[in-house]
């Protein structure tokens, strides 16, 4: 699989910020929650609306969690946007898509905040925090709701 493509403006967003993206949004696509998991620091914190995980493992646990019914996923970057030249934050535009086992799908809008530190040459995730639109497929008309 190759690594996502999205847009981007290639004079303000750092080169190590637009590859982790590209990766680690086809990671988020596979079962391997560790191989995912690797692209936040030890001590990073990831919100998904009201609930919040803090640390690696509560990372890991909280990916575990979200891959259960038999599902598949799809993860499309439209955009992103950094927060200034070269910044270590960003803001993203994308949609989501899962197919359930059951053979029902559902999808939704979001927008995330991510924000990098350095390791190195490259970068990983310190905090990731995702704001979700769901379709009507998902019990919930068209608002932004925790899940």
């Amino acid at each position: 699989m190759a690594p996502r493509e999205f847009e981007y403006d290639a004079k303000i967003l750092d080169p190590a910020i637009r590859d982790h993206i590209a990766r680690f949004y086809e990671a988020a696509d596979t079962t391997d929650h560790e191989h995912w998991a690797s692209f936040f620091t030890e001590d990073a914190q990831l919100k998904k609306g009201a609930a919040i995980s803090k640390g690696a493992d509560a990372i890991l646990a909280s990916r575990k969690r979200s891959w259960k019914d038999g599902q598949t996923k799809e993860h499309i970057v439209y955009k992103a946007f950094p927060l200034g030249d070269q910044s270590l934050e960003v803001m993203l535009r994308g949609l989501s898509k899962w197919h359930y086992e059951d053979g029902t799908h559902a999808e939704a809008n979001w927008a995330a905040y991510m924000g990098y530190v350095r390791v190195g040459d490259t970068v990983k995730l310190k905090d990731y925090e995702i704001y979700m639109v769901r379709s009507p497929g998902m019990g919930i008309p068209y608002a932004i709701v925790a899940w």
